[in-house]
């Protein structure tokens, strides 16, 4: 018994998993070049009503600095964001691999077989 299993994918999965590749290095371009001030997105809602952070106040910050290899600023400016940038990088990959293979593979605890 393999602990993989190979599945074919059509050419509209494999489409979307390159568009899917596509938009995550779309994102880390604009994180890494354009400064998080010169963004434009809109200031944090939570923060302005209740004058607290919310959950991901600073992730921007953060994942442009890890873009640009500083390490203690990005945890300075969120803790998880080397976590959330180290995601970012595998579903890249894996998504990436997936379009260009054609093939997934699914490990059997994720399957529901």
């Amino acid at each position: 018994m393999t602990p993989h299993r190979v599945t074919s994918l059509s050419r509209d999965e494999r489409l979307i998993r390159a568009f899917l590749a596509g938009g995550l290095l779309a994102g880390l371009a604009v994180v890494s070049l354009v400064p998080p001030a010169y963004l434009p997105i809109p200031a944090c809602l939570f923060r302005s009503i209740t004058g607290h952070d919310c959950l991901t106040c600073g992730m921007t910050r953060s994942l442009h600095a890890l873009a640009h290899g500083d390490l203690a600023a990005a945890v300075h400016y969120h803790l998880f964001g080397p976590a959330v940038f180290t995601l970012i990088v595998i579903y890249l990959a894996l998504f990436a691999s997936e379009a260009i293979r054609g093939r997934t593979r699914r490990s059997h605890l994720l399957s529901k077989d």
